[in-house]
């Protein structure tokens, strides 16, 4: 996360100055709730602190947390949660898109890969064409720069002979308005005219 040191300092700031609330980070890309659940110097008990569920990515420290029983001084309760939705994941390749066309030298073809990384077939199936359309309407108002962009998912399924391997399905998005075209007749990986076989094919998926 090239980001930790400003999301650590911009939380900081903001619980030193309230007791507790919430707010949007990093514009927008994590939320956060806090709330004081004592004064500087204050205690809670062992039992209370073990009525707030951990989840997966949940630590309870403090002065005396090692306790089975009895008050904790300095107890910092910290939780985290991954949201993964549809929203989400297409700011975040919308996000990717703009990183990566930073580092793309203008006036010469390009190519730009983004891995999707959607984890399932059916979840591939109901999300990756609402991802090309999100890039479609990003390379149509910005990134004159960026030839075409290439969108890859790959994910664990069966053959139509039922031995387990990876689907990898491609789709490729041309800027409709580019500085700089491919050169007609390109062969590259994603290309649908030349290079089927990197759409893949899928009998089942994997449970």
């Amino acid at each position: 996360m090239t980001d930790l040191k400003t999301l650590v300092s911009e939380i900081v700031s903001t619980i030193e100055t309230s007791g507790s609330g919430q707010f949007d980070a990093m514009n927008g890309r994590y939320h956060i709730e806090f709330v004081r659940l004592t004064d500087p110097g204050g205690s809670i008990d062992m039992e209370v602190i073990s009525m707030f569920p951990r989840g997966d990515f949940g630590i309870n420290m403090g002065q005396g947390y090692r306790s089975v029983v009895g008050p904790v001084k300095d107890q910092k309760l910290l939780r985290m949660e991954f949201i993964d939705d549809l929203e989400h994941r297409m700011k975040g390749i919308v996000r990717n898109l703009k990183t990566a066309a930073k580092q793309v030298v203008e006036g010469l073809p390009n190519l730009v890969y983004l891995d999707v990384n959607i984890p399932s077939y059916e979840q591939e199936q109901a999300e990756f064409s609402d991802m090309v359309e999100a890039i479609k309407t990003e390379l149509a108002v910005r990134h004159r720069h960026v030839s075409a962009v290439v969108l890859t998912n790959i994910c664990p399924a069966l053959s139509l002979d039922e031995y387990l391997g990876w689907r990898v399905r491609t789709e490729c998005v041309m800027q409709s308005n580019p500085m700089s075209c491919l050169p007609k007749g390109i062969d590259f990986p994603g290309n649908v005219t030349s290079t089927r076989w990197m759409r893949g094919s899928l009998s089942k998926p994997v449970v």
